[in-house]
């Protein structure tokens, strides 16, 4: 239930907030101010919680969320000079911290320094490593065929979190009244961005496919040779059954 926050607490939310709206490329304030929402919870006052909060106000899942505040620490540890961007972040998290600084000289020495360069010097230090495997959203195991499609869910995030913005933008335009939008039905917009929210959403994978299980079949048709199947098709296609074979399969 959604609690309501003091005053300091709503003006610091509305600080990080309009850090998050303005840097959205500068991951480390992004990540800074995400985490200060989270830790702080500040949040609660018309979110019950904070993966509730990611979805609702930026159109992020939690992953997202946490790669973001993940990325800043990074940035903030004694390699942090060599980040420059957030691919480099994150290919970087999946390293064990003690061995970050070897592996960011070796990717030096290959050349420029990229996600790829980066996970490329990596490898040799993750062999002894015990292998991570890698569950959608209901815990079931991603094959290898799909991952990689379940790996660009940030794409799909960029873009519902840009129409997040765009709606909150044309409802602050509505409640100033801003004469510059006058000519608009704010009403038919809104209703037209929370429509293309709902159906660009279908493309974030949420589950294995349990048609096709994830190999891609050119011919499925729940999945239409993606593999996988968005939170939409799970919870409206997906027969109770098959649903309770897969929780059991999990235990």
């Amino acid at each position: 239930m959604p609690h309501e926050l003091t005053n300091h607490q709503i003006s610091e939310l509305k600080k990080c907030e309009t850090i998050i709206e303005r840097g959205k490329d500068t991951f480390v304030e992004c990540g800074i101010a995400i985490a200060r929402i989270k830790d702080e919870r500040l949040y609660r006052q018309d979110h019950n919680s904070f993966d509730e909060y990611c979805k609702a106000r930026w159109g992020w899942g939690k992953a997202y969320a946490y790669h973001l505040i993940g990325a800043a620490e990074v940035k903030k540890s004694p390699i942090g000079d060599s980040i420059q961007n957030m691919e480099q972040a994150k290919a970087i998290l999946k390293v064990p911290e003690e061995k970050r600084a070897e592996v960011m000289e070796k990717a030096a020495k290959a050349g420029p320094v990229t996600g790829k360069s980066i996970a490329q010097a990596a490898e040799p230090e993750l062999e002894d490593e015990e292998p991570v495997i890698e569950l959608d959203k209901t815990g079931w195991p991603i094959p290898d065929k799909a991952l990689p499609l379940f790996k660009r869910s940030g794409e799909v995030q960029e873009i519902l979190s840009a129409l997040s913005k765009i709606k909150g933008a044309i409802k602050k335009a509505q409640d100033e009244k801003d004469p510059l939008y006058a000519e608009l039905t704010f009403s038919t917009v809104i209703t037209h961005l929370e429509n293309s929210y709902r159906t660009i959403k279908c493309a974030l994978p949420y589950a294995v496919c349990t048609s096709c299980q994830g190999h891609q079949a050119s011919k499925c048709t729940l999945c239409k040779g993606k593999g996988s199947i968005s939170q939409f098709a799970w919870e409206t296609f997906v027969p109770k059954d098959i649903k309770a074979i897969r929780e059991k399969a999990k235990k």
